[in-house]
């Protein structure tokens, strides 16, 4: 995702896991590499909380999540990773995914965690406007 120049990704939930169906790195030396495929715990990782906060699973915060639509995550999964993810729902209370925005949590301050947030929700109108066009 270049305006963030962080990895970007796209998780959706699969039985008790979430997988990563596409991502995008940025081109520079220190950045979080996600694989497509691999399977991830439900549990953890701002991906991890929105699939679980939207498909009514346990989740800790699961009201705050669904009332502000995203989640972040500092150090949960991997102490040198942070996250912020937003839920993709291109038709009423039925969850896609999740758009995530990860990278080394040194880079994931209050401002530039704002910064992800808003790119992430602009994102996320574009997505849904498209795939309502489509259905």
């Amino acid at each position: 995702m270049t305006k963030s120049n962080e990895t970007a990704s796209f998780f959706v939930k699969q039985k008790n896991y979430r997988t990563c169906l596409i991502t995008s790195e940025p081109n520079k030396p220190i950045k979080h590499t996600i694989q497509t495929g691999l399977k991830r715990p439900l549990d953890k990782g701002s991906s991890g909380h929105v699939l679980s906060a939207f498909n009514n699973l346990p989740i800790k915060n699961k009201e705050t999540i669904l009332k502000d639509q995203f989640s972040m995550s500092f150090g949960e999964r991997d102490r040198e990773i942070a996250s912020v993810s937003v839920p993709i729902i291109p038709t009423k209370n039925k969850i896609l995914g999740s758009l995530t925005i990860t990278g080394h949590i040194s880079n994931f301050n209050k401002k530039n965690c704002l910064s992800f947030l808003n790119i992430l929700r602009l994102s996320r109108i574009k997505i849904e406007k498209k795939l309502k066009k489509i259905s």
